[in-house]
This record gives C-alpha cells, structure tokens and sequence, in this order.
C-alpha cells in the first residue's frame, strides 16, 4: 500500500473525489477553489517535475472556478499552469539564462547571429514561434476588420489561450531534453488521463440505458456540464445545440463523449494518449516477437487496446472512424523512408485492432437506449454509408461553411479575420465562437483567422516534426523511445486526418494533449541526439 499512498496519489484522488461531487452537484460548486488550492498548493510546494505530473494526469477533469454569478466559466487549468510555468522559471532559473544571454547579444551587438544560429538548433520550435507571432500579429487585423471592441477582446482572449497552452509544451519539453526519465513520468501520466476519460465515459455511456433520454439532456446539460464549465456553456449546449447524440433513422443515440464538452474532442484526446498506453505495456511488445501475434500476453494487449478503440467508435465521431485509415499512409512512409519491419508491423496492427472493433459496435447498438427507443444496426449501417453522403444534412451543412470559408480565405490571405474571430466570416456575433463556430476543417479555420502565411507555417511545422522524428527511429532502432516516436506519427496522422473535418483541436483539453504529446515528442528529438541537435 505504500507503493500508491504517495502525496501525488491521495492529492489527485481527494481532488477527482471532490470534483465529482461538484459536477453531480452533490456539493455547491464554490468548493471548486478547494480543488484548485489542493492542485496549486501541491504544486508550489513540490518540485516542478511532480507538478507537471498531477496536471497532465488531472486534464479532462479541471473544471470552471465560479468567480462570480456572471463570470463562472473561467477553467482552473489557465492558472494552474501560470503557477507552475512561474515555478518553473524560478526553480530552474531560467530566466537568469535568457536574460544573461540576451545581454551578452545585445552588449556584442551579435543577436542577429545568436538568432539565427538558436533557429538552426531548434528548427521545429523555431517555427512555432514564427506561427506565433503571426497570430499575434492577427490581432490588429481582429481590430480593424470592423470597428468592434468585441472582435478585438476575442482575438487577445485567443491568443492568452494559446500561448497558455504553450506553457505546457515547454516545460514538459525541457524537462525530458534534460532527463529522458522525466519522459516515462510525463507520458504515464498523461495515459493515466485517457485511460480515466475513457472509464468515465463508458459510465456516462452505460447510464443511457437507464433513463429517458429528455432526463440525460436536462440532467448532463444543467448539472454536469454547468458543474464542468459554467452556466453560459449549459444555456448553450442544452438549448442550442450539442454533439451528443447521432441521429440514425428515426432514433437518436448517445454518443460517448465523457467529461469532454463534445464528441470530437475526447476521441482526439485519447488518440494521443495511446502512444503512452503502448509505452506502459512495452516490455511485452519488446520481448515478444511481433509476428507472433496469438499469445497469451499479446492477447490481453489487444484486449485492452480493444476497449480503447471501442470508445473512440462509441463517439459516433464518423471522421474519426474514416481518418483511422491514416495509418495506412503511415506504413506506406515508413516503407518509403525504410523504417524498421518492427516499427511498420506494430502500426499495421493498430489499424486492424481499431477496424475489428465494428463488429462488436453493431453488436452494442442492436439494443436500445433510453427505455424506449427502437434501435437496429441497421441504423448504425446508416450513420457509416453517411461518411460519404453529400445529401446528409451535417455534410451539407460543412460544405456550406467550407464554401464561405474559401470566399474569406480570397477575402483577407494575409492575416485572416483574426485569430479568435472566425464567427466574422459566416457573418455571425463573435459570441458565437463560444458555442463551438469554426471551419470544421483546421487548416481552413487556420487559414482564415491568422492567414494563408500562417497556415504554411503550420504545416511547415507538422512537415518538420515529422521528417526529424522519423530519423531518429532509424537511428535509434527498435527502442522504447524510438516506438513512442513511431506511435505519435500514427496518432498525428490519424488527428491530422480527422482535422479535415473538424478544428476541435481548439478545444481546451484537446489543445493540451496536443501540446503535452508535442513536447514528449521534442523532448526526445532533444535529449541525447546531438546529430538532430546540429542539423
């Protein structure tokens, strides 16, 4: 028992116990700051390292701090993660390296050199500081579309979200480029969270079979979403639209989503965990051989990596289901770079693994939920043949936005409408983008808000991770480090392919799993390669 009666353990579950409370509204929801303070005070007075830990094993279970009546929405994660990036600049001091170094430049008049030569060694980062600063750069764009004090508050409120997001990227990044044990703490962790986002989901899930469905609308949107993000976001998802059910015949059906605000961010969550829950189980992987697929402890890896995929059907997320095939593109790279067999063969797997789980979907769905509905996989079979029916209203509805979207795109290439202010090309109130407005494709919703340039970055951005992570599994071989990095680009390919559908990336939760598996990722490119580190 000593073992798991660690201070990071009973911190985490008192908080996850009093959070549940909160979102069930068991307990008021003021008695959110005594979660926040349990998380903040664990945080300070720990080194950063365990700090990060807590945050990324807490992600899909931070909820909104009730400051005021009108102003209960504010998640404590923004806060949480201010601290810790404070924490760490002073722990490791950081700060008095940048600032020495800046000085020295400055005094020597060599910065341009220092720049430079900085970017030469840190490639990838370096351009994700240029795409940075061309979202910055949009907000003076937001400002002058229109004369609008709203559009020009939403850009900044944006770009403060991002960059707090980015505070993540960092110091997970420069923890691991350190110690690359600091990876196997950080990556845990952060699988820790999926694995429980997905437990509680199969809760949610399970609990359709119990109530009528007007009961979970009312119940989920008044009570649990309110508790998870405040009273604005409940008005919006329970009295103007939401993402939890799919619509097949004449029946509807609740889609898994957990603690999630909807369908297509949790599915895109737990996608990037699932490097790190191979990880876990990797002594299996390693000393069985692959092709050896049939035995007793490869079984229950399937297995499990089986319940996982099962969620991520019962999203209903149909672009999720069709971009699995990604992985496809995927061994066809690692063909072409000539990638380890090993390497190819696990990810070929994984794409099977995920496409057997249907089966068993049609199966689940052949019952009916909320005690009344009648519910065939006959109609599952519908919602599948939809993916490519243009005539289906939500695809319609995303040609319509894909359309105006292109026509904004023509109408301001250089800096979009600003980052934060897509509502403004579909002519809609900038308080719109607080109930999900977006281009249902990212690159478009990139291209639109901070401009074609910026979209160029991203995907200069995407082109060098990839490329720079793919020799270092060839350098490295067949390791735990290299498969990490193998089952991140089969992650990456799978959320980049969705992401021609939808931009949930923008979500909180989403974003932050995105900016944790990017700085596991960098952390190892970082740590012990110094070939990488002078090309």
């Amino acid at each position: 028992m000593k073992k798991y009666l660690t201070p990071i353990n009973l911190i985490f579950s008192l908080a996850l116990l009093i959070t549940i409370l909160v979102v069930f509204a068991i307990i008021p929801r003021a008695v959110a700051f005594l979660v926040f303070a349990l998380y903040g005070g664990y945080m300070i007075l720990t080194p950063t390292r365990k700090g990060i830990q807590l945050f990324l094993r807490s992600i899909p279970f931070f909820i909104a701090l009730p400051f005021t009546e009108s102003f209960d929405n504010f998640n404590m994660w923004r806060l949480l993660l201010v601290i810790l990036f404070i924490k760490w600049l002073l722990e490791d001091e950081k700060w008095k390296e940048w600032l020495y170094a800046a000085r020295l430049n400055f005094k020597e008049k060599s910065w341009k050199k220092s720049l430079v030569g900085w970017f030469k060694q840190n490639k990838v980062e370096g351009i994700g500081v240029i795409f940075l600063f061309i979202a910055g750069l949009s907000m003076l764009v937001g400002q002058g579309v229109q004369l609008s004090l709203d559009m020009g508050f939403a850009s900044v409120k944006r770009f403060i979200f991002l960059l707090n997001a980015i505070f993540l990227f960092l110091m997970v990044r420069s923890h691991i480029k350190e110690d690359k044990e600091a990876f196997y703490d950080f990556s845990k962790n952060f699988t820790y969270s999926g694995l429980l986002a997905v437990f509680f989901g199969y809760i949610q899930f399970i609990s359709a079979y119990f109530q009528p469905a007007w009961v979970f609308h009312h119940w989920w949107g008044f009570v649990v979403s309110e508790g998870f993000y405040g009273k604005e976001w409940a008005n919006t998802v329970t009295n103007f639209g939401n993402t939890w059910f799919s619509y097949s015949g004449n029946t509807l059906r609740l889609r898994m989503f957990s603690s999630f605000p909807d369908s297509h961010s949790f599915p895109m969550y737990v996608i990037m965990t699932l490097p790190g829950l191979i990880i876990m189980l990797r002594d299996k992987f390693l000393k069985k051989n692959i092709s050896k697929i049939f035995n007793l402890q490869n079984l229950f890896i399937f297995g499990f990596i089986f319940v996982i995929n099962l969620a991520l059907v019962l999203s209903g997320t149909r672009g999720i289901w069709l971009a699995s095939l990604s992985g496809l593109v995927v061994v066809g790279l690692f063909k072409f770079m000539k990638v380890p067999k090993k390497f190819v063969s696990m990810i070929l797997i994984l794409v099977l693994l995920f496409l057997a789980v249907f089966p068993a979907y049609f199966a689940i769905v052949s019952f009916p939920q909320f005690q009344y509905t009648d519910f065939t996989s006959a109609a599952s079979a519908d919602r599948i043949r939809s993916v490519v029916d243009f005539g289906e209203t939500s695809n319609k509805l995303r040609i319509y936005i894909w359309k105006e979207t292109l026509e904004s795109i023509v109408g301001h290439p250089f800096l979009g409408v600003g980052i934060g202010n897509y509502p403004q090309v579909l002519n809609e109130p900038i308080s719109a983008a607080r109930a999900g407005a977006s281009a249902h494709n990212l690159y478009l919703h990139i291209a639109s808000t901070i401009g074609i340039p910026g979209l160029i970055v991203f995907l200069w951005f995407i082109w060098e991770l990839v490329f720079r992570s793919i020799d270092y599994i060839k350098e490295k071989g067949y390791t735990v480090l290299a498969l990490y990095l193998a089952l991140m680009l089969f992650s990456l390919a799978w959320i980049g392919a969705y992401s021609m559908t939808d931009a949930a990336l923008y979500d909180g939760r989403a974003l932050l799993g995105f900016m944790c598996m990017l700085g596991l990722s960098m952390g190892l490119l970082r740590n012990n390669n110094q070939r990488l580190i002078q090309s």
